[in-house]
């Protein structure tokens, strides 16, 4: 994924996203692997230190 400078409305377009991964990856959705590094590709966005 490209760098790109994030204003708070994006910011917070992707956290809401990033919940409702989360979500489905409690529910047994998705799988860990795909939940991480989906993660792992916003962490430059938000802090996802808060993410299950």
């Amino acid at each position: 994924m490209e760098k790109k400078a994030y204003n708070t409305q994006d910011s917070n377009m992707v956290y809401a996203a990033l919940r409702l991964i989360e979500y489905l990856y409690t529910k047994g959705k998705i799988k860990e692997h795909v939940y991480r590094n989906i993660l792992r590709e916003y962490r430059g966005c938000i802090d996802v230190e808060e993410f299950a």
